[in-house]
């Protein structure tokens, strides 16, 4: 049995059907998907001993919003402040267990992953301890890092922009105490030792950086940690002896990451 084409009159109509039908398939879909995630958690949900950190350690604001990040096995609150004097919005890092832990800094176009906090908020201990450690020479920067259950303060400093520019490092723990020293040094200045470690165990690599290191302990550690780039790309820091003993080889391009806020 033979079917009759639809007459020229009738194709328009089919057409604008099928399209409308389309058109209602689509905004169907779009009513019933879930609306996007908030970028940041609302207020009321933020934990009340955090909430008093912000009201003891604080600048006047109102809280906006929060994140909420865990690094290893602590948990890190990014507080989001909106300033009374209008002049923006300001985050406060605080710990699970309510513990200041300063006023986050813009890390600009730093891709480190680095946690930058604002030097002069620093809580009290560290501000303390960094203040009696270098004196009155500035510093660059100031950077958190999570250890295990520690929250460790780095101070970076450098004393000129020349090429015999040295950079140096101190650590400390958040109660204020001296935890490691790490001083840069030139790779001519190398012991013979530890040059021949590392050119023995990674003979195509090229030497980039070098510093000695102090820990505190206990024990107590003196070691060079020495930066290497592969000639396949990546890098690697290696822990050397003085006496020419490698211990700890970490690939420093995986590890350069993680508890900046996003």
């Amino acid at each position: 049995m033979s079917t009759r084409p639809a007459s020229p009159a009738i194709m328009p109509l089919l057409i604008a059907g099928i399209v409308l039908c389309f058109i209602c398939l689509i905004a169907s879909s779009r009513a019933t998907a879930a609306p996007p995630p908030p970028a940041t958690e609302p207020a009321e949900q933020l934990p009340d001993n955090v909430k008093a950190s912000v009201a003891l350690h604080g600048p006047r604001g109102t809280i906006v919003g929060f994140e909420h990040h865990v690094d290893g096995r602590r948990h890190l609150y990014y507080v989001d402040i909106k300033l009374t004097d209008g002049s923006g919005t300001a985050v406060l890092l605080a710990s699970g267990r309510g513990q200041y832990l300063g006023m986050v800094e813009d890390a600009g176009g730093d891709d480190s992953g680095d946690l930058f906090i604002q030097p002069e908020t620093a809580p009290p201990a560290v501000k303390e301890a960094v203040a009696k450690y270098f004196g009155k020479t500035p510093i660059d920067c100031m950077f958190m890092e999570v250890e295990e259950d520690r929250f460790i303060y780095v101070v970076e400093q450098s004393n000129g922009d020349g090429p015999n520019d040295r950079t140096r490092w101190a650590s400390f723990a958040l109660h204020g105490e001296l935890m490691e020293e790490e001083n840069e040094v030139m790779l001519a200045e190398l012991p013979a030792a530890v040059k021949d470690a590392v050119t023995k165990t990674h003979a195509a690599a090229k030497m980039v950086s070098a510093s000695l290191v102090k820990e505190k302990g206990p024990p107590e550690k003196t070691y060079y940690s020495i930066e290497i780039a592969r000639p396949r790309g990546g890098k690697l820091e290696l822990s050397v002896t003085p006496d020419g003993q490698i211990f700890r080889s970490e690939r420093t391009d995986e590890a350069e990451s993680a508890t900046s806020k996003p």
